[in-house]
């Protein structure tokens, strides 16, 4: 599930990259979406248990944030917890089914990120994921590998709005001082799990995407 899409929107184009891996990942249903009442309405139209939900978006650094759509901007736990798309939608989650909010700094521990991925799941009632730093999209993502061994990893320093800014005069990329907690936390991922009502947040490593759209990872220690 994924957000329309507009240049002006898509920093560095990394939605339209996510897209286009997984349309050509074959196994992945894409639904573009204008709001989550849009995404409600179409889930129910396939009217099928869901397996993995990702959610596409676009977040920020400093109060974690993700968007359904152009309409929905997802800020607070109040703002999840009194949506009633959403309920519409968790009627289509299975048993084991998850959710994967693809949005940079939406599962941060410093920026509210595991306080919103924690309402995520209370609301949604399963496991939900995010990043605690920048994410990755690029082709072959979705169970594919970087020169044919490594795994496309949810861990980079880079961030991907940097990349519009190759080739340009007077286009800055960030440096450690202006993004620590994205530098220091490049690699990391939020893992809430919901069981009766009860949450457990956690942080994994080693992420990456698997073909049928999971998330393979590393629980720490």
């Amino acid at each position: 599930m994924q957000n329309d899409l507009s240049e002006k929107a898509d920093h560095g184009g990394a939605l339209a990259e996510m897209l286009d891996a997984a349309n050509e990942n074959g196994s992945i249903t894409v639904l573009r979406v204008s709001d989550s009442r849009d995404a409600a309405n179409q889930i129910e139209d396939m009217g099928r248990e869901i397996g993995n939900l990702i959610i596409g978006s676009h977040g920020q650094y400093k109060h974690a944030s993700f968007r359904i759509g152009d309409g929905d901007l997802f800020n607070s736990a109040n703002k999840i917890a009194n949506n009633g798309n959403l309920s519409r939608i968790r009627k289509y989650l299975g048993d084991n089914s998850q959710i994967i909010v693809h949005a940079c700094h939406v599962g941060n521990p410093d920026n509210g990120g595991v306080q919103l991925l924690t309402a995520l799941a209370l609301k949604m009632k399963t496991t939900v994921f995010g990043n605690q730093s920048w994410s990755l999209s690029a082709p072959g993502m979705f169970g594919g590998y970087l020169f044919g061994i490594i795994p496309y990893y949810q861990g980079s320093n880079d961030s991907p709005a940097e990349k519009s800014c190759l080739g340009k005069e007077g286009c800055n990329t960030y440096t450690h001082s202006e993004r620590s907690r994205a530098f220091d936390n490049a690699g990391s991922w939020t893992k809430v799990t919901y069981s009766n009502g009860v949450t457990k947040a956690t942080t994994i490593n080693n992420v990456y995407y698997t073909k049928s759209g999971g998330l393979n990872y590393s629980e720490n220690p």
